[in-house]
């Protein structure tokens, strides 16, 4: 499935799901364990969720809006390093989400497949000229085993590395991004109903 994405540092966050009523969350009690290295339940970690109220909507706008976008391939820094640095690429703030949440004792989990968005959006991502420089800088960034040369390959063409089409003006690349079981009503303002579900 190809999902496309929203804005800039928003996107890399904001398809955590927002869910009222019963779930399927059936395995709940994993999504709230510590999975070192991606998911670090540490006090440092644990003191960030306390001092942001363990309140799930503050946890998300904390890391949407204060951390900055870097560019590069897999999990570097790690939850602890990418709060301390207040920057990090997607995996790493979804890294820190996911803890964030699990500490505040909010389930989430990892998801990971292919975006789509126009060339502007790339470029924005980036802080690049145009999508194909976006694609070329995403595209320098992946193990070398995807990219070759780093130029982008034709929309479709490549299952795991960034694409660009030329008739579209559009680029596709692998991401990941957060899921957590968040009271609907509770993110709209509402306020946590009975036991803080929706």
């Amino acid at each position: 499935m190809i999902r496309p994405c929203g804005t800039l540092l928003g996107s890399l966050l904001a398809a955590t799901m927002l869910m009222s009523g019963p779930t399927a969350w059936a395995q709940t009690a994993a999504y709230l364990q510590e999975e070192k290295p991606d998911v670090v339940l540490s006090s440092e970690i644990r003191a960030q969720a306390a001092e942001l109220g363990n309140d799930p909507v503050r946890i998300y706008e904390f890391v949407r809006n204060e951390f900055e976008y870097q560019a590069y391939y897999g999990l570097m820094k790690g939850p602890e390093s990418t709060l301390r640095v207040r920057a990090g690429n997607e995996y790493d703030l979804a890294a820190l989400l996911v803890s964030l949440f699990r500490a505040a004792n909010v389930p989430a989990r990892f998801v990971r497949g292919r975006i789509e968005m126009p060339d502007a959006q790339a470029a924005a991502w980036t802080g690049a000229l145009a999508g194909v420089n976006a694609c070329t800088f995403w595209r320098r960034t992946e193990p070398t085993s995807w990219s070759g040369d780093g130029s982008c390959s034709e929309l479709g063409t490549s299952p795991t590395g960034v694409t660009r089409s030329t008739t579209t003006k559009r680029v596709q690349r692998l991401h990941v991004w957060v899921e957590a079981e968040i009271a609907l009503a509770r993110y709209r303002g509402v306020g946590a109903i009975g036991a803080g579900k929706a």
